[in-house]
């Protein structure tokens, strides 16, 4: 399973951001020249992804992410559609939140 606009990926700046994130429902992923980083879904994309360009989780700070791509998907279908790219892309910090959450 692809990315629906695999196409349409962006630089990780606020320029970049404000310019191409819809500020609409959706999930998003991170990624730098080696793997995908992170794996996320929102009500406004474009938060979202100011917020985690701003460097406050530890995880993407380290990974450093250089890119974003997204895709538009209803509210009651974002969580699902996250999980299925997580399942299939295995972001590094994904792995690591998941990693924490089950204490291992």
């Amino acid at each position: 399973m692809l990315w629906q606009n695999s196409n349409h990926r962006y630089f990780l700046n606020e320029e970049s951001i404000n310019s191409n994130a819809p500020v609409e429902s959706g999930v998003y992923g991170l990624y730098n020249i080696m793997n995908w980083v992170y794996i996320g879904e929102s009500a406004n994309i474009r938060e979202a992804l100011i917020d985690h360009s701003r460097g406050r989780d530890s995880c993407l700070r380290n990974a450093v992410p250089t890119g974003f791509t997204f895709e538009l998907c209803p509210a009651d279908l974002r969580a699902r559609r996250a999980e299925a790219l997580v399942a299939e892309l295995a972001p590094v910090c994904n792995r690591t939140k998941l990693r924490k959450v089950l204490g291992l």
